[in-house]
């Protein structure tokens, strides 16, 4: 036996697992999903408000309105 052979034989077993198990299949795709979209989102989040952070520290000011009283 070929180390190919062997390494078709077992991906064919994986795939006939995972088709007898369809639910548990897609249940384990979506954790699996959820796992790798947390953290860039995460990321992102954080970068933007970063970002927006830096925005309104550059921003800030002090409006001063003076009334004249009529002498």
């Amino acid at each position: 036996m070929s180390a190919l052979h062997i390494r078709r034989e077992a991906a064919q077993n994986a795939l006939n697992t995972l088709l007898k198990q369809p639910l548990a299949t897609l249940m384990t795709i979506f954790a699996l999903a959820i796992v790798l979209a947390l953290p860039v989102g995460l990321f992102a989040a954080l970068n933007n408000l970063q970002q927006l952070l830096g925005q309104w520290r550059d921003q800030a000011q002090i409006s001063l309105f003076l009334h004249q009283i009529p002498s």
